[in-house]
């Protein structure tokens, strides 16, 4: 029942933000409409792979983390065989994958639609997504230190140095990246798509005048 009461309450709390951050959340097109590009080059990879993430988490849900097995859940919070810290990581856990999972799928949406706040909003997901596993995997370690082998360790920290490499690449891409910034020029608000055109328009009539 606690693994139900955690995902329930975690998929109506990050379906809400989600949903206030897609309708309320908008930054204007700083590109010339005639530089526009489609979806293209890494961004293909990137897309790939934020399609797959979604199924990662439900199987490490579902499957990997045993979060809907009773006797995880019993032998956690007995007073006699478990941990509480344990406990409330566990379910922590449970917590940030329902939430994780939701705002993928808020991303997928809005890279499709290559909206300008994609790069903003996938930055804050790599980079959260980094922190939390990070955070998760020091108190697993203090917590249960002598569950784990020297080998068990090494995978630890290689896993580890592999999640930093790759949003040591990915960030400055999202941030720096040409591709990018042509790609992601939709808005929500339609009088923001053509702020830079009017702007110009602008510019242009008073030049003339």
């Amino acid at each position: 029942w606690w693994a139900l009461i955690i995902s329930i309450l975690s998929i109506i709390a990050a379906s809400i933000g989600c949903i206030k951050i897609y309708r309320s959340y908008d930054l204007p097109c700083k590109v010339h409409k005639k530089w526009h590009r489609k979806i293209g080059g890494w961004l293909v990879v990137a897309l790939i792979s934020l399609i797959i993430s979604p199924f990662k988490i439900m199987y490490q849900i579902f499957i990997g983390g045993s979060f809907f097995n009773l006797d995880s859940w019993n032998f956690l919070f007995n007073k006699e065989t478990g941990n509480f810290y344990a406990g409330l990581l566990f379910a922590f856990e449970l917590f940030v994958n329902w939430i994780m999972f939701v705002y993928c799928i808020m991303l997928i949406v809005l890279f499709i639609q290559r909206r300008t706040t994609l790069p903003r909003l996938m930055i804050i997901f790599l980079a959260s997504n980094f922190l939390i596993n990070f955070l998760d995997t020091f108190l697993t370690i203090q917590i249960f230190e002598s569950a784990y082998t020297g080998y068990e360790m090494q995978k630890i920290y290689v896993g580890l140095t592999i999640s930093f490499i790759s949003i040591a690449i990915w960030i400055p891409y999202f941030i720096y990246s040409e591709r990018v910034k042509d790609t992601f020029v939709k808005t929500k608000r339609i009088s923001n798509t053509f702020s830079t055109t009017n702007t110009e328009q602008s510019i242009n009539s008073n030049t003339l005048q």
